[in-house]
């Protein structure tokens, strides 16, 4: 022990911490840290995951012409002046069905940005992207990002939730 004790500076000597006002950690400013813990959660809305489109009127899987799938999500926060900046981020596949054929598919995405405390919607808008199915292809990616969203800085985390689905209505 009294080789650790030469090595740590003494033994009955005691070490005085003085506080001080951190602005970041890690090379992380302290105010994004802080939104990174109060940004909201990002679910899919049960039901708008998946988006068919038939050839004619009859809905069955033998009609099906296009199916795209939201697979991923997130949601990003930028404090700033008393709010937050949300960018909102999507990502998934478009396959091509038995009435298929490559092409590029116009797909409308529905975010909402909801109030928990309050019940209210905050924002509900139809964005758009697009998947391209190029002609020697069964299947593409499609992404977006939408930076759109601007919310009063919570105080907790659950104070609001981000909904997205496929709107059909918008398509």
């Amino acid at each position: 022990m009294d080789g650790l004790t030469g090595l740590m500076g003494g033994g009955n000597q005691q070490a005085q911490v003085r506080p001080t006002t951190a602005t970041s950690f890690g090379g992380v400013p302290v105010e994004q840290l802080r939104a990174d813990q109060l940004c909201p959660s990002i679910v899919v809305r049960d039901g708008t995951e998946t988006l068919r489109l038939y050839a004619g009127e009859e809905r069955t899987a033998s009609n099906v012409r296009y199916q795209s799938q939201i697979l991923q999500t997130v949601v990003e926060c930028t404090p700033g002046a008393g709010q937050f900046g949300l960018t909102i981020g999507i990502a998934g596949r478009s396959i091509i069905g038995p009435q298929g054929a490559p092409a590029t598919l116009d797909l409308p995405v529905r975010i909402v940005v909801f109030n928990t405390i309050t019940d209210e919607v905050i924002s509900s808008e139809v964005v758009r992207t697009q998947a391209i199915i190029e002609p020697t292809e069964v299947s593409a990616t499609f992404t977006l990002v939408n930076r759109a969203f601007f919310v009063p800085a919570p105080q907790r985390q659950a104070d609001y939730q981000v909904i997205i689905g496929f709107d059909e209505a918008g398509s």
